[in-house]
């Protein structure tokens, strides 16, 4: 069963022994979330709830008023927790299977602004994870298959389009990908995210990747300046929305819950600026808070 472990007063998780599923239940994902879920290590010496796949898709259930939303990945001996995390939420946690060792880790140094610095990320157990040959068919049918892509989880994107999968992948600041790698994702994927400044010179193109094909969206993140998105012919542009007290504490995860909740209410129907703007206050909530999913 599930652990019912829930967060100390302060935050923290205290890890306890995870369960191993053998199984995943026979139904279809609205949003399958494949990546790491971990803990964010910080200065105060709190470890916090994190990762991309957790980020995203927390993100994407609360903003998706009864979306089927499921993360797949890997969780350590100290999972437990993070497991029974996603579960409150309302995440389907059956296809993160558990291995022997350590969960994730990512130490996070918070700067002036809100700003972060991450550094010495450990990956725990996903440096053995193997795809479990039964999540083919949970990928293929998924109604869209979201991930996070780093060289690590290049050939995850490789299964799921093997798979058949409707990707949604996320290409974070353009350069942790090869110009090969990086066209191989672009001629398989639906919805591409991207974390980068205004002027970036790779912009121009990916607006016209967006144009080309009616099935594809470009949805870029410019931080405080805002954001964009360019689908078909239409192309929408919006402001970081107001973080709630005014203050930024910490911009991890920000990026996380802007992809989860454009995820949501595009896939519920909203139009591209209306779901641009969910995205970026769901962004703004996350800012307002220390931790990457509070």
């Amino acid at each position: 069963g599930e652990s019912g472990v829930a967060p100390t007063e302060n935050g923290s998780l205290q890890p306890e022994r995870a369960v191993s599923l053998s199984g995943y239940p026979a139904r279809m994902d609205d949003l399958l979330v494949w990546g790491d879920v971990g803990y964010d290590d910080y200065p105060d010496g709190v470890a916090r709830a994190g990762g991309c796949a957790l980020n995203v898709a927390v993100a994407a259930v609360r903003e998706g008023r009864g979306l089927r939303v499921a993360v797949a990945g890997a969780l350590g001996e100290d999972g437990a927790p993070l497991r029974a995390r996603l579960v409150r939420e309302g995440v389907d946690a059956s296809a993160l299977v558990s291995l022997a060792g350590p969960s994730p880790r990512q130490p996070i140094r918070l700067l002036a602004g809100g700003e972060r610095e991450l550094r010495g990320y450990r990956p725990g157990v996903l440096s053995d994870y193997q795809p479990p040959g039964e999540l083919r068919a949970r990928l293929a049918s998924a109604t869209r298959v979201y991930l996070p892509l780093f060289p690590s989880t290049l050939p995850w994107a490789h299964e799921a389009a093997a798979a058949g999968a409707n990707l949604a992948c996320d290409l974070m600041d353009l350069g942790e990908l090869s110009p090969a790698e990086e066209a191989w994702v672009l001629e398989r994927a639906e919805v591409v995210f991207c974390g980068v400044d205004l002027d970036h010179p790779r912009l121009p193109a990916l607006r016209e990747w967006a144009r080309a094909d009616p099935a594809r969206a470009l949805i870029a993140t410019f931080g405080r300046a805002g954001a964009c998105g360019v689908l078909r012919d239409e192309e929408a542009r919006v402001p970081a929305a107001p973080v709630p007290g005014g203050e930024v504490l910490d911009t991890t995860g920000c990026g996380d819950a802007f992809a989860g909740a454009f995820l949501a209410r595009w896939g519920s129907g909203a139009g591209l600026r209306a779901s641009l703007e969910a995205a970026s206050e769901a962004a703004a909530r996350v800012a307002a808070h220390v931790g990457s999913c509070p």
